[in-house]
């Protein structure tokens, strides 16, 4: 018997802005694959016996985020992400509904 479990994850992030330069919009575009496979070899091979079966199953999912930004607060909050590195967690890309964490008492 044999089997493996494979993943791959990436995103892209697209900044746009106005013939002015101001910040109009942020998309964040992610991209996961996931795939599962294994087989299982009976028999015994040395007799001329042998026998296998095998099979698997994969998954793509693209999950696109975009905002649109009309105030100068938004714009400076995102100036500012971007200029520490528009660091993306897996949080913001997929929240979970269960905030205890993220906000203790």
């Amino acid at each position: 018997m044999s089997g493996q479990i494979k993943g791959l994850a990436g995103s892209t992030l697209s900044i746009t802005r106005d013939k002015d330069g101001k910040l109009t919009n942020v998309t964040l575009t992610s991209t996961t694959s996931t795939s599962v496979s294994g087989s299982i070899n009976a028999g015994q091979s040395d007799l001329g016996d042998q026998g296998s079966e095998g099979g698997g199953t994969g998954d793509v999912h693209v999950t696109t985020t975009s905002l649109d930004l009309s105030t100068d607060d938004q714009r400076s909050m995102i100036e500012t992400w971007l200029e520490q590195g528009a660091v993306v967690t897996p949080e913001m890309i997929a929240p979970t509904t269960d905030k205890t964490d993220r906000f203790p008492a």
